[in-house]
């Protein structure tokens, strides 16, 4: 399992691929957990998902 404090994952996307394409640590985690996202309702998960991943959002709302 990896534990990933992104801050923007969306400026990160490009980084994040490399990193499951050439980081064993990447590659052979089962889970990776991604806080510090800063995604809302506007970004779609097709945008920051990596291909071949499943992804579970659970986005803060911005009016509280």
């Amino acid at each position: 399992m990896l534990l990933i404090n992104a801050q923007s994952l969306k400026a990160k996307t490009n980084e994040l691929s490399a990193n499951i394409c050439h980081l064993h640590e990447y590659r052979s985690a089962c889970v990776m957990a991604i806080t510090e996202t800063w995604l809302d309702n506007n970004i779609t998960s097709s945008e920051v998902g990596p291909l071949g991943f499943s992804v579970f959002r659970t986005d803060r709302d911005c009016d509280e």
